[in-house]
């Protein structure tokens, strides 16, 4: 049996180190959820940069974090970087809410290769069962007219040109946000007087379109404009910017 003044010792230093451990616990449980809030401000603040960069719906960043939450603890996601995955959901949702952005747009931004965010992306489509619809240039036109808040006539108008032009004229360009860069921009130049320089830079900036390639397209337009245009529009804004 062990001498009293050992057992009292024990009796002080107990209640100190239980404590002491349930201290250490708290600060570990605070530690923990300060990290995952700093992770969580992070996840949001990068994706928030990447949309406003690739110029899309609050709506879509909304869908991007609710699709990444249900899916970072997969075992597919375990070893994939958080930006990668990022990347691969945001894709997803703009493919979902037809928010027409092409594949090499995200890459450009992003910094990763498209190959890279493809692979996530079919991942993801194919655990959401997600089955994409095909993207139309008149899909387009309505997303670039809602990004520009330009109104439903202009948007109408558009569709209306897009619908006839002939397919000789759509092989000159593999690209449909280019001829539809190009349709809301004569339907805008159309219907209301505006800057024509500042239009065509909103068109291009929206898309990432190259304005030298929308120029270009725009000639082969402009030959046949009057068979594309409605008869009973004339043009507010001058059709002479080339």
């Amino acid at each position: 049996m062990p001498p009293p003044n050992q057992t009292k010792i024990r009796s002080r230093q107990r209640p100190k180190i239980i404590s002491k451990l349930r201290g250490n616990k708290e600060i570990k449980y605070k530690e923990k959820a300060l990290t995952k809030a700093s992770t969580d401000y992070a996840i949001k603040y990068y994706l928030k940069d990447l949309c406003d960069k690739i110029v899309v719906s609050r709506q879509v960043m909304k869908y991007t974090i609710t699709l990444y939450e249900d899916i970072a603890n997969l075992d597919e996601f375990v070893f994939t970087p958080t930006k990668e995955l990022l990347n691969g959901c945001l894709l997803l949702a703009t493919r979902k809410f037809h928010a027409g952005v092409p594949l090499n747009i995200f890459a450009n931004v992003s910094g990763f290769h498209k190959k890279i965010i493809s692979r996530h992306y079919e991942i993801i489509k194919k655990i959401t069962n997600f089955v994409p619809k095909e993207r139309t240039t008149n899909d387009y036109i309505v997303h670039i007219c809602s990004l520009l808040s330009l109104n439903e006539e202009i948007s109408s108008l558009a569709i209306s040109i897009s619908n006839n032009i002939d397919e000789g004229m759509l092989l000159q360009t593999l690209v449909p946000t280019t001829v539809s860069g190009c349709c809301v921009f004569i339907a805008t130049i159309a219907m209301t007087r505006c800057n024509k320089r500042d239009i065509l830079g909103d068109i291009c900036r929206a898309f990432h379109l190259d304005q030298n390639t929308i120029n270009k397209y725009l000639k082969v337009l402009q030959k046949k404009i009057m068979t594309l245009m409605p008869a009973n529009i004339t043009f507010v804004t001058p059709f002479n910017l080339i």
